[in-house]
């Protein structure tokens, strides 16, 4: 059995293991044979029915821990606490306005914006009976860890989804449509050998001998709204993700007429830009792109808000199977500093 410290130390991380469970044997207890996973068999013929729902298998909580696409823009942080509804975040955008000294007036003020956010919780439920295992050409550890991590999967693209798109109807909201975030800016418009008033990359690449100047200077504007967004705190050395879809990468990867790509051609002007590549970033309104300054100053541009990554709960055993399922609590995506992230649409 887990020991109460071992599932504390999962806890701050928000992996919360409800009731008595032990691990499911790997490594030392099973062994690889042929691609197969070969359990011990004395072990193997130990389990009966009694003791099935003690096993959770440790593969799902690397998988939480893992960083899928929204990961990869911005840190997970668990907040609060998954019985909590509401939660109040500062936003770091600084209003009110100034006036010359007075001993005797005081007509203007500055203040930092708050704004709530709504917790959402959501949960899948996973099954196995024990005729439809014995039944099945795999062993019954296999087979139930097949069974856990399919749920956990399932609860890890859900999680991904809500930090990028927010959840209808609730007060939560992704990266992809933060009211905080500043409207997306478009491409520049520019005339090709097809016509004038072109703005996607892929009408800017017909002509080879422009098309990398083209993306290029695209990326530039997005960079100087950045900088322009911050009063020019943003410097050509301050660490830069650029995020865009895997269609739309295919771009960067364009020439000039001295064979240098447009990806060598940013990274000489911004040598510490990381770039990003999620498939959500293809919209159905058109492709997009995002510039993001993690950390400024010690200020960071945001967080995926979590109370509970993951909370397995008991496996519960029926007349002839066993139920198990997981849960989760999210806030969100939050932004405490919009200015910290430029976003284009059109490219």
């Amino acid at each position: 059995m887990l020991k109460q410290f071992e599932k504390n130390a999962f806890a701050k991380q928000g992996i919360i293991l409800e009731g008595e469970t032990q691990w499911m044997p790997h490594n030392e207890e099973t062994k690889i044979d042929n691609g197969q996973v070969r359990v011990n068999t004395a072990m193997e013929n130990a389990l009966t029915v009694n003791n099935f729902f003690n096993y959770i298998d440790p593969n799902i909580i690397q998988a939480q821990l893992s960083a899928m696409n929204a990961d990869k823009l911005l840190p997970n942080r668990k907040v609060a606490d998954w019985t909590m509804d509401y939660t109040t975040f500062p936003v770091e955008k600084i209003v009110g306005s100034a006036e010359p000294f007075s001993n005797f007036t005081n007509n203007y003020s500055s203040a930092v914006n708050n704004y709530v956010r709504q917790i959402f919780r959501y949960h899948t439920s996973y099954k196995y009976g024990v005729f439809e295992i014995d039944c099945s050409k795999l062993t019954r550890l296999q087979f139930i860890s097949k069974r856990q991590n399919s749920a956990a999967s399932l609860m890890g693209k859900t999680e991904n989804a809500i930090y990028l798109r927010g959840v209808n109807g609730v007060k939560l909201y992704g990266l992809l449509n933060d009211p905080n975030v500043a409207a997306p800016i478009t491409p520049n418009s520019v005339t090709t050998s097809q016509g004038s008033n072109k703005t996607s990359w892929a009408d800017k690449t017909v002509d080879a001998a422009t098309g990398a100047n083209f993306i290029y200077n695209d990326i530039m504007k997005l960079w100087q709204e950045l900088v322009k967004n911050n009063s020019g705190l943003i410097t050509n050395n301050t660490p830069i993700t650029l995020a865009m879809s895997y269609n739309t990468y295919r771009y960067m990867l364009t020439t000039n007429n001295y064979n240098v790509t447009v990806e060598d051609l940013v990274k000489l002007v911004i040598p510490n830009i990381t770039i990003v590549k999620l498939s959500e970033l293809s919209l159905a309104e058109g492709e997009r792109l995002y510039m993001i300054c993690p950390n400024l100053n010690g200020q960071q541009a945001g967080f995926l808000g979590f109370s509970d990554k993951l909370r397995v709960m008991p496996i519960i055993q029926h007349m002839g199977y066993f139920e198990g399922g997981m849960c989760a609590a999210t806030f969100g995506c939050v932004i405490t500093q919009p200015s910290l992230i430029a976003c284009m649409s059109g490219v």
